[in-house]
């Protein structure tokens, strides 16, 4: 599989986990009690809508740790905040400031970047 191939599926998952494009089939798996697993599929359409409004209330932060693949510790140790104020960030309890946005804007343009900075100090 080559590189591009590879960048335009995972450009359709990202499209697919903001709402923007609906997956061909869904699929809702819950274990149930006795240990059996019932599988039953869902309207990709609508499975499309609630994506979209789901991504629409998520804050800034929390739509950039997510388009990074990271978890909330990870992405605390990438931006060196603590955990719990990346908490406060997604849940819509504290707001960034003002050097923390300018922060979260490079995290999401250039992750790599951050990255290597911290491993310097």
């Amino acid at each position: 599989m080559k590189k591009t191939e590879i960048k335009e599926i995972l450009a359709e998952v990202h499209a697919m986990e903001r709402g923007e494009l609906a997956p061909g089939r869904v699929w809702d798996v819950q274990k149930l009690p006795d240990g059996s697993v019932v599988r039953k599929q869902l309207d990709p359409e609508t499975y499309r809508q609630k994506q979209a409004r789901a991504w629409q209330v998520k804050t800034e932060a929390a739509k950039i740790r997510h388009e990074l693949n990271l978890t909330q510790e990870d992405f605390a140790k990438m931006i060196g905040v603590s955990l719990a104020t990346v908490r406060k960030w997604e849940r819509g309890v504290g707001e960034p400031s003002g050097a923390a946005k300018t922060l979260l804007a490079v995290a999401r343009l250039h992750p790599n970047a951050i990255r290597e900075a911290l491993a310097l100090v």
